[in-house]
C-alpha cells in the first residue's frame, strides 16, 4: 500500500509477488491469484518485464495446481516468451520446467521430454545445477512411467551424481529411492533393497519426514512383492503414520492385503477403511467376495502392482475366464522386461491353465531373482503364495 501510494511501481510489484507466494503456501489460492494478477498489471504498466514474467509464471503454476492445465499452458508459454525476450536464461529454465510438468500431466510426454531436454541443455550451458537436478529427476520419472526403464535408471544416475556433487543429501535420498523402484521393476531385488537402505540412511540423517515416509512406502511395497508380509505391514503402517497424505496411494491397499495374507482379517478390514472405490473392490475381491471378484476381473489388468493383485485374485478364485487377460498382461511385461512382476503373473497363469511348463519357468524366474538376496528374504520369495499354490496343485 505504501509503494502504491508513493507511485513506486517496482516495489509495489515486488511486494505483490511476495504476497502471492505467501498466500499460495497457505493454500489461499484465490487471494494469491488476485495478488499475482495485480502484480502482472503493475509490472506491465511500469515496463518491468522480469516481474511480469515472474507473476505470469506463478499464475501458471497456480492453475496447474488447481488442475486447469489449458490455462496453465497459456500462462507458462507467455512467461517463457517474455523470459526469452529479455534474455533471462534462469527464468527461461524455470518456465520450461513448469511447462514440461504441465505437458506431462496432459499426457503429452513426448513434448514434455523435449522441453526438459531443452532446459537441461541450457542449465548445463549456464551452470544452473539445482535446476539441472530437477530436470534430470523429472525426465527420469517420465521415462519410468513410459516403461523406458533403462533410460530412467541412467537418467536417475546422472541426477544422483549431480546431487552428490552439490551436497544435496535430501535430493540424494529421494533419487536413490526412485532408482530402487526402477531396479525392483527390472527384477534387481537385491539392488533395490540395498539402494533403499542407503536412501533411508540419508533421509534419516536429514530428518526429512516426508522423504523417509516415501522410502518406507517403497520398502513396504518391495516387501509385499516378495511376500515378506510382516515387513510390508510394518513399513506401510509407519509410512502412512509419518505422512497421512500417503494413505490415498496404494500403500493402504497393500497393507490391507498383507494383513489378509497373514490371517489378520479384522485388522485388514480396518486398514481398508477409506480406500478409493477401485481399491476397495480389489480388497473385497482379495477377501474372495464373488461380486467384487467379478467386478475386478471385468476390467482389463494393468501391467503393474495392481495387475499382480488382479492375477492373484483370478488364481485364488479359479477364474479361468481371466486367462486371456493374464496372457495379455504377460506379453506386455515380457516386452518391457518387467522381471520383478513377470514371475508372479506367470505363476498365476500356470495355476489357472495347469501348465507345468509355465510353472517351471515361474520357479526359474523366482530362483534367479532370489539368488542375490539375503537368506531370509530369499526363502520368503521362494515360498511366495503364488509359488506355493503351484506346489499344492501338483505343478
Amino acid at each position: 500500500e505504501e509503494s502504491r501510494a508513493a507511485g513506486d511501481a517496482p516495489n509495489e510489484a515486488a511486494a505483490l509477488n511476495t504476497l502471492g507466494v505467501i498466500l499460495a503456501r497457505r493454500q489461499r489460492d484465490e487471494e494469491a491469484e488476485a495478488a499475482w494478477r495485480r502484480c502482472e498489471q503493475v509490472a506491465r504498466e511500469g515496463g518491468d518485464r522480469r516481474k511480469q514474467a515472474s507473476s505470469t509464471n506463478n499464475l501458471g503454476l497456480l492453475r496447474m495446481r488447481r488442475g486447469d492445465l489449458a490455462e496453465a499452458t497459456r500462462l507458462l508459454e507467455g512467461s517463457l516468451a517474455i523470459e526469452r525476450e529479455i534474455g533471462n536464461r534462469p527464468g527461461v529454465i524455470g518456465s520450461m520446467i513448469a511447462l514440461a510438468e504441465v505437458q506431462s500431466r496432459q499426457g503429452r510426454d513426448d513434448l514434455s521430454v523435449d522441453t526438459y531436454r531443452d532446459a537441461i541443455r541450457l542449465a548445463r550451458e549456464i551452470g544452473l545445477m539445482y535446476a539441472l537436478g530437477i530436470c534430470l529427476n523429472n525426465l527420469a520419472s517420465i521415462h519410468a512411467r513410459a516403461h523406458r526403464l533403462d533410460e530412467a535408471l541412467a537418467t536417475y544416475g546422472q541426477a544422483l551424481e549431480l546431487k552428490r556433487e552439490m551436497g544435496d543429501r535430501s535430493g540424494v535420498a529421494t533419487t536413490l529411492a526412485n532408482c530402487a523402484i526402477v531396479r525392483q521393476v527390472l527384477g534387481d531385488m537385491a539392488g533395490a533393497v540395498s539402494t533403499l537402505e542407503a536412501a533411508l540412511s540419508q533421509a534419516q540423517v536429514q530428518r526429512q519426514t516426508r522423504v523417509v515416509a516415501a522410502i518406507l512406502e517403497a520398502r513396504g511395497n518391495l516387501a509385499w512383492v516378495v511376500g515378506d508380509f510382516d515387513a510390508a505391514i510394518r513399513d506401510l503402517t509407519e509410512a502412512v503414520a509419518m505422512d497421512p497424505g500417503r494413505g490415498g496411494s496404494d500403500s493402504r491397499l497393500l497393507k490391507a492385503v498383507s494383513l489378509l495374507a497373514v490371517g489378520r482379517e479384522v485388522e485388514a478390514r480396518a486398514a481398508a477403511a477409506g480406500l478409493s472405490p477401485d481399491q476397495e473392490a480389489l480388497f473385497r475381491a482379495s477377501l474372495g467376495e464373488p461380486e467384487s471378484v467379478s467386478l475386478v476381473l471385468s476390467r482389463p489388468p494393468e501391467p503393474d502392482q495392481t495387475g499382480m493383485l488382479w492375477s492373484s485374485i483370478a488364481a485364488a478364485a479359479g477364474r479361468t475366464d481371466a486367462v486371456e487377460g493374464i496372457r495379455g498382461m504377460l506379453r506386455v511385461l515380457e516386452s518391457r522386461r518387467m522381471l520383478g512382476i513377470l514371475w508372479r503373473v506367470r505363476a498365476d497363469l500356470a495355476f489357472l491353465t495347469a501348465s507345468r511348463e509355465d510353472a517351471a519357468r515361474a520357479r526359474a524366474e523366482v530362483a534367479k531373482l532370489a539368488a542375490p538376496l539375503p537368506p531370509e528374504r530369499r526363502a520368503t520369495l521362494e515360498a511366495h503364495p503364488s509359488i506355493a499354490r503351484l506346489a499344492r496343485a501338483g505343478l
